[in-house]
C-alpha cells in the first residue's frame, strides 16, 4: 500500500478553502435539532423545578400557619397543672 496524500497545509496567515459536503450539512442540521430538543427539555425541566419549588413553599407556609395555630406554652402549662391536680384529687379520693 501506497501512503496516503495528505492535503498541503496553507501557509501561515491563509485561510484554507474547506466546502462541507452534504454529510456534513445534514450533520450540523442533526445537531441543530438535537440542540433545540434539549434546549426544550432543559426550559421543561426548569418550569417544572419552579412548579415544585413553589408548591413546597406553600407547603412550608401552611405548615408554619399549623403551628401558629398551636397552643401556647402558657396554655400547656394550665393543661398540665389541672392534670396534676386531678391526679392529687384521684389519689386523695
Amino acid at each position: 500500500m501506497g501512503k496516503r496524500k495528505r492535503n498541503p497545509i496553507p501557509p501561515i496567515g491563509v485561510q484554507p478553502n474547506i466546502k462541507p459536503s452534504g454529510w456534513d450539512a445534514r450533520l450540523y442540521q442533526t445537531s441543530d435539532l438535537a440542540m433545540n430538543a434539549i434546549e426544550q427539555e432543559r426550559a421543561q425541566v426548569r418550569e417544572k423545578t419552579a412548579r415544585l419549588r413553589e408548591e413546597r413553599l406553600k407547603a412550608e407556609q401552611a405548615k408554619i400557619e399549623k403551628r401558629s395555630a398551636a397552643p401556647t406554652l402558657g396554655e400547656i402549662a394550665k393543661v398540665v397543672s389541672r392534670m396534676k391536680t386531678s391526679r392529687v384529687d384521684q389519689k386523695k379520693g
